[in-house]
């Protein structure tokens, strides 16, 4: 017995146009300034005060937080399950970086300036 192989047929086309288009106008300025913001992040400086910026937020902000969370005045309402418990600490490290960042404390200037 002689095994043939199926005839070839063209498949179809499931993924629509899979041809690459150009970019247009918008896309090629978004890349642009995609790529300047890439720049800026990875420069020594925007490092040092991301650090700065970490450190301070989890020496004084993440231990506050995690004094509120285990306060008796800390409410059954709002944040109660396993997620919360398994990934509260996550969370507090989020809230965290995200106070120290918006507030832009002068700690966090100081810390980068001598580091820097």
């Amino acid at each position: 017995m002689q095994i043939t192989p199926p005839q070839a047929t063209a498949l179809p086309n499931l993924l629509g146009n899979a041809i690459p288009k150009a970019p247009t106008a918008p896309e090629k300025a978004f890349e642009a300034e995609a790529q300047d913001l890439r720049q800026i992040t990875r420069s020594p400086d925007r490092q040092i005060q991301t650090a700065a910026s970490q450190l301070v937020a989890t020496t004084f902000l993440q231990p506050l937080m995690k004094m509120a969370a285990e306060s008796p005045l800390n409410s059954d309402l709002f944040g109660t399950g396993v997620a919360n418990t398994a990934f509260r600490e996550q969370l507090h490290t989020v809230y965290a970086e995200r106070v120290t960042d918006a507030a832009q404390f002068p700690l966090t200037q100081r810390i980068a300036d001598l580091t820097g």
